[in-house]
């Protein structure tokens, strides 16, 4: 996945565009006597957090592009270093 793209995000909304309570029938069960079918329904509840709303709204956070600007000046000179260490110690506290 592209650095910025939509697609996983696009992907959410599109399977997620149910119409929340909405009821849905179980598989029938066949009953003893009378061969009939039980029919019921089960209602689902789901919430979706802030975060989750923003992303689908498409508000993105603020960027500084003077920041991304000398970035890019540093990545394309060769010039850029990688701090291993400090990758690893927030990679670490990330993950507990």
């Amino acid at each position: 996945m592209k650095v910025g793209s939509r697609g996983a995000v696009d992907a959410y909304v599109r399977t997620s565009q149910v119409q929340v309570g909405a009821t849905r029938p179980t598989p029938p069960v066949a009953s003893g006597a009378g061969g009939g079918a039980a029919r019921t329904s089960e209602a689902t509840h789901v919430t979706i957090s802030e975060e989750a709303r923003a992303m689908i709204a498409g508000a993105t956070p603020p960027v500084d592009r003077a920041k991304v600007d000398a970035l890019r000046t540093k990545i394309a000179d060769g010039t850029f270093q990688v701090d291993a260490k400090a990758v690893a110690e927030r990679l670490l506290d990330k993950i507990g």
